[in-house]
């Protein structure tokens, strides 16, 4: 296992700047947007960084108190004081990570959290949220671990006021198929940094044309989602309707004239049929032309 020991906190933060932590990779793994891939990389390269607030600060605070639990579960745990030592991926030293705990081979890590609401799972886990289970693995992955405990106190808040309700944890183990995408995503990150732009970003680089092209997109999605249940109901009421009228009708209602009426069946021209029948008139008669037009498709994105 690599190990990197800073001295302070400072050297501490600029190394993680200087990496990919595994926070950020679940983090961009999980919002493959333009505006979040062109924010976390001006982060890293202005070095400013987040201070932090009150749910933080007790969250660090908690953890030295809440150790001693996770090395109940699994003693060859030994916790990771700050500043933490920082474990650097084995095969890309771009990559690092800071397990709250690790065993000294690095067959097991811990990780500690605080919560106000009770963990209710994910996509990947049935308890684990996705962005924790996406940090353990690649904690895991640079650790070489095959277990993680993942342990999560809940607290109540008053009037600023934390205070420990109670505690629970699993084991949370090592996913090869999750840390291979996981990979994919770090090694389109680091192709991004160089120049090539990942697929699915297109060819948007600025972070004033991403935030632009974020907001258009979600509104026009927004859109489409209250059209779609819009039709969706007003299909439903149609036929209901027809329900009532039959399929021939005529009167006026709530000030809208209404009918109804009933076409025949009529027979169209099977085109496909005539092409694999007689291929050679089908080409000297298909000589119209259609112009093209730009269509504009939104598809959403399930994880």
């Amino acid at each position: 296992m690599k190990l990197f020991k800073s001295a302070n906190e400072d050297e501490w933060h600029e190394y993680r700047r200087q990496h990919l932590t595994s926070t950020e990779l679940a983090g961009i793994h999980l919002s493959k947007t333009a505006r979040a891939w062109q924010e976390l990389r001006e982060e890293k390269e202005s070095g400013d960084r987040w201070g932090g607030n009150q749910y933080t600060e007790w969250g660090k605070a908690r953890e030295p108190v809440l150790a001693p639990l996770v090395v109940e579960v699994d003693s060859r745990l030994d916790y990771n004081p700050e500043p933490q030592t920082i474990a650097i991926n084995p095969d890309d030293d771009r990559l690092c990570g800071t397990p709250d705990l690790f065993s000294e081979d690095g067959g097991v890590i811990g990780e500690i959290k605080t919560a106000k609401h009770q963990f209710a799972g994910g996509y990947w886990h049935d308890w684990c949220p996705d962005r924790y289970y996406l940090q353990v693995q690649a904690n895991m992955w640079h650790t070489g671990a095959e277990a993680c405990v993942l342990l999560v106190e809940y607290y109540q808040e008053q009037d600023g006021e934390f205070s420990p309700v109670e505690y629970e944890y699993q084991v949370i183990h090592y996913d090869p198929k999750v840390v291979e995408d996981i990979q994919s995503t770090a090694a389109e990150w680091f192709a991004w940094l160089d120049g090539t732009t990942p697929d699915w970003m297109g060819e948007v680089t600025s972070l004033e044309d991403a935030d632009e092209v974020e907001d258009l997109v979600a509104s026009i999605g927004a859109a489409e989602d209250e059209m779609r249940e819009l039709k969706d109901r007003i299909d439903q009421q149609r036929k209901q309707l027809l329900e009532k009228l039959g399929d021939s009708y005529a009167g006026t209602h709530a000030g809208y004239k209404v009918s109804v009426s009933t076409t025949k069946d009529t027979k169209t021209f099977d085109s496909k049929a005539f092409k694999n029948a007689h291929p050679d008139l089908y080409t000297e008669f298909n000589t119209k032309t259609r112009r093209g037009s730009t269509r504009l498709r939104l598809t959403k994105v399930v994880n």
